[in-house]
């Protein structure tokens, strides 16, 4: 749940960043895709203090704000791979669906493949 939460609050940063016309550190400060690995682990490091409860909590919280950021973008901001020049030709709609439906699915996954010991 941290780490959905987390990549919630990269893409809301993302968001803002475009909207205030500055392209924003991607995927973070200092961070590129290739230390993708680095950056979930300094997002993990950053955000594992927190107790079951408020990790649900949170990421309700984010997952909500998120949406409502997303639902008030039109077709042409999510799908022109022109508009937002700092995603190298890419659509909005990518990191968008990677860090919601996609992670999503990859949590589930990892949970359900995650075998307890015996």
């Amino acid at each position: 749940m941290n780490h959905l939460h987390a990549w919630h609050v990269l893409l809301v940063g993302w968001l803002d960043e475009d909207a205030a016309g500055r392209a924003p550190a991607y995927p973070a400060e200092g961070y590129d895709w290739v230390s993708l690995d680095a950056l979930n682990v300094a997002l993990r490091d950053r955000h594992r203090d927190v107790d079951l409860e408020a990790a649900r909590d949170r990421l309700r919280s984010s997952h909500a704000a998120v949406l409502a950021r997303v639902e008030r973008l039109d077709d042409a901001d999510l799908f022109d791979g022109s508009r937002h020049p700092w995603l190298g030709g890419g659509t909005l709609a990518e990191p968008v669906h990677e860090c919601l439906g996609g992670h999503y699915e990859w949590a589930l996954a990892a949970v359900g493949s995650a075998r307890l010991p015996r």
